[in-house]
């Protein structure tokens, strides 16, 4: 609810306002947008992390900038469309070596007797994989670096083999996207009536002291 107060003197500041009223409503459509997609961006980034089951600064060590926002121009009417923002969740799926991932051993007096697999952290559950393992990875234009990886064989051969990967950013945020996109709706509904009454107060105010 809109609570504009006109003391004194007022109708001239008043009919200032309802030719500006569209304008003003219009910028405030903007800034409510804005803000609310700086609210879906943190939003999506909680949703994200919390799917894949660890951490923001994990992903972002991994992926680099997952998410993006793109805000809508603060200037000029707004489009036929309404003011547009946009929120962008990037990145693939993740080595799976990367999700504390260990392999399962069975030991007879410390000695290794059997592999059973790796065990992953992964969607927020540990995860058993069975009949895969890890093994080093080269890489670098000369093959002249090495990490690691987790593998399973795509037959009864030795070869070929496939690295497994985990979950990724863009693909849990594509899963949760109604989620996503309804807590950014309800956010601007919540901005839009105060922004609304802050930029007609301020124009008053305007009005009051070019008087």
């Amino acid at each position: 609810m809109l609570d504009v107060k006109i003391k004194g003197n007022g109708l001239r500041a008043w009919a200032n306002l309802m030719r500006q009223a569209e304008s003003l409503e219009q910028k405030a459509i903007v800034q409510s947008a804005n803000k609310a997609a700086g609210k879906m961006n943190t939003k999506a980034k909680r949703t994200v992390a919390e799917a894949m089951g660890v951490s923001q600064k994990f992903i972002v060590s991994r992926v680099g900038k997952p998410f993006e926002v793109k805000k809508a121009k603060s200037s000029g009417k707004l489009p036929l469309g309404g003011a547009e923002v946009k929120v962008t969740v990037k990145g693939g799926r993740i080595r799976l070596i990367h999700f504390s991932a260990k392999e399962k051993t069975r030991k007879r007096r410390g000695v290794v007797v059997s592999r059973q697999g790796v065990t992953a952290w992964v969607w927020g559950r540990k995860v058993h994989y069975r009949d895969v393992f890890i093994a080093p990875v080269r890489y670098g234009v000369a093959g002249d670096r090495e990490t690691l990886g987790v593998f399973d064989r795509k037959g009864p051969d030795r070869l070929p083999i496939e690295q497994l990967y985990g979950p990724g950013p863009a693909r849990e945020a594509e899963r949760h996207e109604d989620e996503i996109m309804a807590f950014g709706v309800d956010e601007m509904r919540k901005i839009f009536p105060a922004q609304l009454q802050y930029n007609i107060t301020k124009f008053l105010e305007k009005q009051r002291g070019a008087r």
